[in-house]
């Protein structure tokens, strides 16, 4: 019986022993993780400060940019506005209006439904240009390349679009002018078809001056160019056979003419 006391003794003492070492090693381990969660933690409010630090510092830098973007906005319309209203008016001036009305191209435009006529489109092509060249200056403020880069493509292309017009509606008018001279001269030497004639002519004109236009936009490229001249070129040659073979019998009759009051005048002098 000492025996089995003895042995059930050491047993009792082995498991306590067991159970205050790992008793130990919990709290001497427990310290150290709850340590790590206290950084870990710590780290990751650092990283949410730093991240609305960086945020606020950023707009700090970018709300100037925004304020002065929107003041050449605003600005730049008010000059927009009013180059637009200046140039309506000095297109009035050199009377470009009356020049598209008798070319017929306000006409053209009212029934597109354009409102305003030529002087009104071109006055809204030079407004859009200032503000093309205003939002290029409000992208550069704030640093926006790719937009910057594809305004100021727009802006490089709008005088093309001006001088298009001009082109369109000069042309036009010299081509009807240029048709009533035809028309004038070949009615006079007698030729019948003389309207249809003029007709023709003011159709060249007008191959002529689409060509140039759309040249001057680069639509259509050499190809284009050539093709309008070529049938520019054929109209003018039947034109100069017309006037050739007008202007032939027209001088016959005036020599005619002149022989038979030749003539009358020998025989006045004779009686």
């Amino acid at each position: 019986m000492a025996v089995l006391e003895t042995y059930k003794n050491q047993f009792f003492q082995t498991r306590f022993l067991e159970k205050e070492e790992i008793l130990n090693a919990f709290f001497l381990v427990q310290p150290f993780n709850i340590k790590i969660m206290i950084d870990q933690a710590s780290n990751q409010l650092n990283l949410v400060v730093e991240s609305f630090a960086t945020f606020f510092n950023q707009l700090a830098t970018f709300l100037p940019k925004l304020i002065g973007a929107l003041l050449i906005l605003i600005i730049g319309w008010m000059v927009a506005k009013a180059i637009q209203a200046v140039s309506v008016r000095l297109f009035r001036l050199i009377r470009l209006d009356q020049i598209a009305q008798k070319t017929g191209i306000d006409a053209f435009l009212n029934e597109g439904g354009f409102q305003g006529g030529t002087i009104h489109i071109m006055g809204k092509l030079f407004y859009w240009m200032i503000m093309f060249i205003v939002f290029l200056a409000a992208f550069n403020s704030l640093n926006l390349q790719v937009a910057s880069d594809l305004f100021n493509e727009i802006v490089m292309y709008i005088p093309n679009v001006v001088v298009a017009i001009l082109i369109l509606v000069f042309g036009l008018y010299i081509g009807r002018l240029v048709a009533g001279i035809v028309v004038t001269y070949l009615k006079n030497i007698g030729i019948e078809q003389a309207d249809n004639m003029g007709k023709i002519v003011q159709a060249a004109f007008v191959f002529l001056v689409i060509s140039m236009v759309l040249r001057q936009l680069n639509i259509g490229g050499e190809l284009v160019s050539y093709a309008f001249l070529i049938l520019f070129g054929a109209t003018c040659l039947a034109l100069a056979l017309a006037f050739g073979l007008g202007g032939k019998q027209w001088a016959a009759n005036i020599l005619e003419g002149f022989h038979s009051n030749n003539a009358k005048d020998k025989v006045h002098e004779g009686v």
